[in-house]
């Protein structure tokens, strides 16, 4: 990480880039780090600081690979797109809530992001012809859901609900 002084400071290290998100909100200094070669995730608390915190969370038994991190936007739960399993693992990041569970979904999640800022989540990406896939996270029973893709008439694209690719300048 680089701190407000522009020092970097290692800590911890991963053996694949399963994401990551800061927690929400100007209370807490803290960020979620997944692994994608192992089924790690870690809270780091203070990461700005010399000795920052870190905690693991266990994920092990239900977490295959990580390929997305968002925290939930009251900050209570980490869900981690698994790309090794069709499903979203929910992580409460509450010491005394239960146990990380799996959200089934009928596709291989690739990724986490966010479409609104109160909890929606595009888990796949966008490919020309293929329905999206949706995790809903507004609820207590956090769902997924698929939107179909949509012909143009017209063309021979199809319309999508996940924000396109941009071009790389």
């Amino acid at each position: 990480f680089l701190s407000a002084t522009q020092s970097y400071t290692p800590v911890g290290a991963v053996q694949g880039w399963g994401g990551a998100a800061f927690l929400p909100g100007n209370t807490t200094d803290a960020v979620i780090v997944a692994d994608a070669l192992s089924p790690q995730l870690t809270y780091i608390a203070n990461p700005d600081i010399s000795s920052p915190t870190l905690t693991s969370l266990s994920v092990s038994g239900i977490l295959q690979k990580a390929a997305g991190v968002a925290v939930s936007p009251d900050g209570k739960w980490a869900f981690v797109s698994d790309s090794g399993k069709p499903q979203v693992v929910q992580v409460s990041l509450q010491t005394s809530d239960p146990a990380p569970a799996a959200i089934p979904c009928a596709c291989t999640p690739e990724q986490m992001v966010p479409l609104t800022a109160d909890g929606i989540y595009a888990i796949t990406k966008n490919a020309g012809g293929q329905p999206d896939w949706i995790l809903d996270a507004r609820t207590p029973q956090p769902r997924t859901f698929f939107v179909p893709a949509i012909a143009i008439p017209g063309s021979n694209q199809t319309a999508s609900a996940s924000p396109t690719k941009q071009p790389e300048r």
